[in-house]
């Protein structure tokens, strides 16, 4: 027993010196640097809180040289000093470890190894290499000294902060000007229903930039992949769109199926007022009265609102024999399904057919009838109670007032007898 306890002793330990973070190791870079100039202090104690310092890597690992030396022997090019790497040499000065299956086993085995090669099939990357020296790498937003991991709340690339560091180069109008592309992005999208989720109400969940363009591998979405996109997310929606007689029209004309209606990055949350041809209606941004598809979009505002109205009136039948004290549990379950299929017409919309959104109603439309007739039963038999209670009432009287005479006639007998 005491040489299988010693044998797993020693198997631990090997297991742990082959995986475990090595310990920092001599860095007389950061010693000599922090001495030299304040803005070399700063960046080296930045760098003491560092993940790749926290794993024991020193300055030599990106800029080469020899960190165990203290004289300029340390920056001696034949040891593969660097210095400060050129902006374009960034991405493979990361990619060095980062792309080391091997490498990296021992230090975060879950870490993909493959963000050099998305990051070359970017749309930063390709300009990067046609010689572009504004584009961002990897060090425009994952910092250069103190980078942190992902899951920090003070990294750049944590969830939240994502927006903000995009808008560092995308919101800065001097920065992007030549791009040919919007600077209102982060604007637009921190008051979009996204962006209120995500910045406003911290909610995890919700998209953000990297969501819908990608992380190292970040692209627009082509205007044919815009609803691609939206589906991973919004998966019924898109499927009714797929189906639907507005995808090959948009495809044919050029627009950007769901962001057509929804907008890119100002995303508002959508309303029953979108739909239909009353003003301010998405529908007449293609449609105008004569057409098909203005005669559709009226049809489909017509069932919507029927059905919404439906609700009310149910809900305030109810809410009459609620008042009198009846049971209507059974009618509020009515309702809550009339509810449902609000909700789900508004999804239903997406197929742009006033048949297939009927199609969906009609259980609602169905149940508000049978709400109604639940809030008419229940008045009905309170009504009766009560005129039943009365009927009820004067019998009883009556029949008491006979009793009272009949008595009366017994005494006036037995007094008469007497």
């Amino acid at each position: 027993m005491k040489r299988q306890s010693c044998l797993a002793f020693a198997l631990s330990l090997l297991i742990f010196w082959n995986v475990a973070p090595a310990a920092p190791k001599k860095d007389n870079c950061a010693k000599c640097h922090a001495d030299i100039d304040p803005r070399h202090a700063a960046i080296v104690n930045g760098y003491r809180s560092d993940v790749h310092f926290e794993q024991g890597f020193t300055c030599a690992a990106c800029h080469g040289g020899d960190a165990t030396v203290t004289d300029e022997e340390a920056m001696d090019p034949g040891k593969g000093f660097v210095g400060t790497p050129a902006h374009g040499e960034i991405p493979r000065m990361c990619g060095k470890c980062h792309s080391d299956a091997n490498f990296m086993r021992h230090y975060n085995p879950t870490l993909n190894i493959d963000q050099e090669e998305k990051y070359f099939a970017s749309v930063h990357g390709r300009r990067l290499r046609q010689g572009d020296p504004k584009v961002a790498t990897c060090t425009s937003c994952h910092g250069v000294h103190g980078i942190l991991p992902v899951d920090n709340t003070n990294s750049p690339v944590y969830r939240l902060n994502i927006p903000r560091t995009c808008a560092k180069c995308h919101g800065d109008r001097q920065y992007m000007a030549g791009y040919g592309i919007p600077t209102n992005q982060y604007e637009e999208f921190s008051q979009s229903v996204h962006g209120v989720a995500l910045l406003e109400k911290r909610a995890k969940g919700a998209p953000s930039c990297n969501d819908c363009h990608g992380n190292h591998g970040a692209a627009p979405p082509g205007v044919n992949d815009v609803a691609l996109v939206c589906v991973t997310c919004h998966a019924f929606n898109g499927e009714l769109f797929m189906q639907s007689p507005h995808r090959e029209t948009f495809l044919s004309a050029g627009l950007s199926q769901c962001a057509a209606c929804h907008d890119h990055h100002k995303v508002l949350h959508p309303t029953d007022a979108w739909v239909g041809v009353n003003e301010g209606a998405v529908c007449l941004t293609c449609h105008s009265s004569g057409d098909k598809g203005y005669a559709a979009a009226a049809q489909m505002k017509q069932i919507l609102d029927s059905l919404i109205g439906g609700q009310a009136r149910a809900a305030n039948a109810l809410g009459k024999a609620r008042a009198l004290d009846m049971d209507v549990s059974e009618g509020e379950s009515a309702v809550e399904e009339i509810r449902e299929k609000i909700i789900e017409s508004r999804t239903a919309v997406h197929a742009f057919t006033p048949q297939h959104l009927m199609e969906v109603t009609k259980n609602g439309f169905a149940a508000e009838a049978r709400a109604e007739s639940l809030a008419a039963a229940a008045v009905f038999e309170y009504k009766f109670r009560r005129a039943g209670f009365g009927v009820a009432t004067l019998v009883i009287t009556g029949l008491a007032l006979l009793l009272w005479l009949k008595i009366r006639a017994i005494e006036r007998r037995q007094r008469g007898e007497t």
